[in-house]
């Protein structure tokens, strides 16, 4: 299964927001990932961007 999660990284580098597609979001799995997904940490950018990230469960 891969559930894919719309994340927000701003300049720093830290996760802003994170967003599980359907049919995960709003489920305990789409929530489970997106808070995992938040503690993510980027190398700093250039300017804040968003990125569709997919997690393969096994």
């Amino acid at each position: 299964m891969v559930v894919k999660v719309d994340l927000k990284v701003s300049a720093a580098g830290k996760v802003t927001s994170a967003t599980a597609h359907k049919p995960q979001r709003g489920s305990a799995l789409g929530r489970c990932v997106e808070e995992a997904a938040a503690k993510a940490k980027f190398p700093p950018l250039r300017s804040p961007q968003e990125v569709t990230v997919p997690f393969r469960l096994p």
